[in-house]
């Protein structure tokens, strides 16, 4: 299938841009629509307003983004989490399938807990222990209603170019360059992935018109600690300064072990998932850019 032109959701933050990028390297045309400075703007609480924007912007697939992340955010207000990562998802989807578009929803996957490195396939039992999770998984049912929509779990790190607002590997990079004080997770497992692999693996399957529930990640379940780790050894340096924490210790309760098994999406697309390894080095060749 070849898409000529897409509508990104949330086009601002770190995922979007990093659709924005990759989106040019297949020819497709990107859009956007965000609070400001895209090509549409718009509070994504106004929902009536998304089929029409949807409709004009001829998009031939349209790709949300857009979610409130922060776990103590969605426990302060669930109207406004469910708002979205769940309504939302559901107004995309039925102006998607009113208009005929391709529907990609980015998922979470924020749903196991006590397996350490345990790879969870798509059709493993999930565990709702926040708002986050709660409103992250109606989100997942809600595009799910419509047949054409591709609904891909997965963890990502990348770029946001906001020194207020770094994101994990932002923050991550920086203390290790500075010799910050800094404590790390032993006990919080990912198959964390670069935002731009992701962006690229979920255009390959929708080119193949993959549907329904993927994981797309990293083919390593590695620790906080570890990820940390495999990253100063890339920057050869002595990372020798850090504390070990526990991610038992937050508030509100979080999932811990994250892995995604992501051999379903490897048979589709013929491949391997990156090692944490090798998407660490993918990260530092976007920062170089």
């Amino acid at each position: 299938m070849r898409y000529k032109k897409a509508l990104i959701i949330g086009a601002n933050g770190m995922l979007g841009k990093a659709f924005f990028r990759v989106l040019r390297t297949f020819d497709i045309e990107p859009l956007g629509i965000a609070k400001s400075g895209s090509d549409y703007s718009l509070d994504l609480t106004n929902t009536s307003a998304l089929p029409k924007i949807i409709k004009e912007s001829k998009a031939d697939i349209v790709i949300n983004c857009a979610a409130i992340v922060s776990l103590l955010e969605c426990e302060r207000n669930p109207v406004r989490a469910a708002k979205i990562n769940s309504d939302l998802v559901n107004f995309i989807g039925k102006a998607c399938f009113k208009y005929e578009k391709k529907f990609i929803h980015i998922s979470t996957d924020h749903f196991y807990l006590n397996d350490k490195r345990k790879l969870h396939t798509e059709s493993e039992d999930i565990k709702l222990v926040n708002q986050y999770a709660k409103t992250k998984r109606m989100g997942e049912l809600n595009a799910l209603r419509f047949n054409d929509s591709l609904i891909v779990r997965t963890n990502i790190t990348g770029l946001r170019g906001n020194k207020f607002k770094p994101t994990f590997f932002e923050w991550l990079y920086d203390s290790v360059i500075k010799k910050s004080n800094i404590s790390l997770f032993t006990d919080f497992y990912t198959t964390t992935i670069s935002a731009e692999m992701l962006a690229k693996y979920s255009i390959l399957a929708s080119n193949l018109n993959v549907k329904g529930l993927i994981n797309i990640a990293s083919s390593e379940c590695i620790s906080k600690k570890e990820f940390a780790l495999l990253l100063a050894d890339n920057l050869h340096i002595n990372f020798d300064w850090f504390e070990e924490a526990s991610v038992k210790s937050l508030k509100p309760q979080r999932a811990d072990s994250l892995g995604l098994n992501c051999s379903k999406i490897e048979n589709i697309l013929n491949i391997k998932m990156p090692t944490a390894n090798e998407v660490i080095q993918d990260l530092l060749k976007s920062l170089k850019k």
